[in-house]
């Protein structure tokens, strides 16, 4: 039986690890967000809880020993990033140092912390901060960094947007015909994070083997597809620190665009988006 920190617990990723972890582990559960904490609580009795924010320095409440830290906390909207930037450096770069330390000092085994092709080649401050957390997770040790595209359905995801819209006969605002991202199911990003957590560590990111990429208006047009309405989409102009593609590893010898990597077929994006929507 391991005792896990997730912090950010009550997100997209933290939530869906309670609930793969919630069995045989001691699990506690780190958040500023009260109300969600409350609903955790309710929905696993056996979960420990502790109200806190990552942006200040960081004491273990109960001296409890910590196997593995999940950092899932973080602020990852990016045009609220490009209004508020020193909020998502207190929190992206500064509160991932504060986990880190406190690991640090509790002499945690595994340090795991989710990152974003955003941080790659950045242009926004979301981009910029995690960038600035990889780095000085590198250089401090080797943590666990797993790179992220975009997770189908996670806070800040515009899935849910484009069914609201679809369902409302609203607009589907689609920035530029060319955009493309890599999307991942939460539920592949956390079997994967599972399998190989504990593992040795290397320099290296690590991104999903199987991750993949679409144009953001397949998405719509796949969408609609699903819930048997027609899309009505409007084209506007990419938004301040919005990239056309995004890359999830670059270098002299490799590099992996959202523009130049395997494709989804129209079938595997009709799968993933229909998993999605029976579950919400």
């Amino acid at each position: 039986m391991k005792n896990i920190l997730i912090t950010g617990g009550t997100g997209t990723l933290g939530s869906k690890l309670v609930e793969y972890l919630q069995y045989g582990n001691n699990i506690t559960v780190l958040s500023r967000d009260e109300k969600k904490l409350v609903e955790l609580r309710k929905k696993y009795s056996q979960v420990r809880i502790i109200i806190g924010d990552i942006r200040r320095p960081l004491n273990d409440r109960e001296h409890v020993s910590y196997d593995t830290i999940f950092h899932c906390a973080a602020l990852k909207h990016v045009d609220i990033g490009e209004e508020f930037p020193d909020e998502f450096y207190q929190t992206n770069y500064q509160g991932t140092k504060n986990v880190w330390e406190l690991s640090e000092r509790m002499k945690v085994k595994n340090f795991v912390f989710f990152s974003t092709d955003k941080a790659v080649l950045p242009v926004n401050a979301y981009g910029y901060s995690k960038g600035m957390a990889e780095k000085f997770l590198r250089y401090c040790g080797k943590p666990k960094i797993y790179r992220w595209g975009n997770i189908i359905g996670s806070r800040g995801s515009v899935i849910p947007t484009f069914v609201e819209c679809i369902l409302n006969d609203k607009p589907c605002v689609v920035t530029d015909a060319r955009m493309t991202r890599f999307w991942l199911t939460i539920d592949e990003a956390i079997e994967f994070v599972l399998e190989t957590y504990d593992k040795p560590a290397n320099d290296n990111p690590l991104i999903h083997p199987n991750i993949k990429s679409a144009l953001v208006l397949d998405i719509v047009d796949v969408l609609g597809k699903i819930l048997d309405r027609t899309p009505v989409i409007k084209f506007g102009e990419i938004r301040p620190g919005e990239k056309l593609h995004e890359c999830l590893r670059t270098g002299h010898d490799y590099c992996i665009r959202s523009d130049n990597c395997d494709i989804y077929s129209r079938e595997e994006l009709k799968q993933k988006l229909l998993n999605y929507i029976k579950g919400h």
